[in-house]
């Protein structure tokens, strides 16, 4: 099939003599090359994979509990930059627009980590609904070439999914997700993480959290909340 459309490129521009076979062997490398790249791909995929697929079955892929503080500041690190569209329609860059808040990001790329993610959105929006120096985003992270090729399909079908009072803070993240997901314990689990008013990762969470968990998260809310008033 390559070599079929480098054929055709190639007599649409008048290279009827284009050396195709040397070309692709070029540009792919040979077919044992090209084999032995294709299975370390493959290996590599496979591995992080079922080990995180089978941390899921053993500890519901948690590793540990989260801090009851949040990190130290001069310890922490700057959020890696986030680009999407929110199902509202609206372009949102993170940390940058999370500047002056304390924000709770809730990450994942499986269906399963939603799960946990609405758990920690639920008990966020009860406890700090009202609170004007706090927001919340959740970020679905897209990592398969063929659903950002669908991703008008997706971001339509959202709109009928999601209610309208979390559309404006509901994102799909079709580019840089690899970097986003240093962040992560475990691929197929959901991630929570809080921000201070600088965009520093102050806190984290991962997996189904425990009750106790969720009153870290209010405690460190409420923490970095005082942080933007000193």
């Amino acid at each position: 099939m390559v070599m079929y459309y480098i054929r055709a490129y190639s007599m649409l521009h008048g290279f009827k003599r284009f050396p195709t076979r040397i070309f692709v062997r070029q540009l792919f490398g040979n077919a044992k090359e090209r084999q032995e790249k294709r299975d370390k791909i493959l290996a590599e995929l496979r591995k992080g994979y079922l080990s995180d697929l089978k941390e899921v079955k053993a500890t519901g892929g948690k590793r540990y509990l989260a801090l009851s503080e949040p990190f130290i500041r001069e310890e922490s690190s700057a959020l890696p930059t986030i680009q999407g569209v929110t199902v509202a329609g609206h372009s949102v860059i993170l940390p940058q627009d999370t500047l002056g808040n304390v924000t709770l990001l809730l990450l994942w790329t499986r269906e399963h980590g939603q799960k946990s993610c609405d758990i920690y959105r639920n008990t966020f929006s009860e406890k700090f609904r009202t609170n004007r120096n706090t927001k919340y985003y959740e970020v679905s992270l897209i990592d398969s070439w063929l659903f950002r090729v669908m991703r008008s399909f997706i971001n339509n079908n959202l709109r009928k999914q999601i209610p309208s009072d979390r559309q404006e803070n509901f994102l799909c993240c079709y580019e840089g997700t690899e970097v986003v997901k240093t962040l992560f314990e475990n691929t197929l689990v959901g991630h929570a993480v809080l921000l201070d008013q600088a965009g520093f990762v102050r806190w984290k969470a991962h997996g189904p959290p425990t009750d106790e968990e969720l009153s870290y998260l209010v405690k460190c809310t409420n923490s970095l909340c005082n942080e933007i008033k000193e």
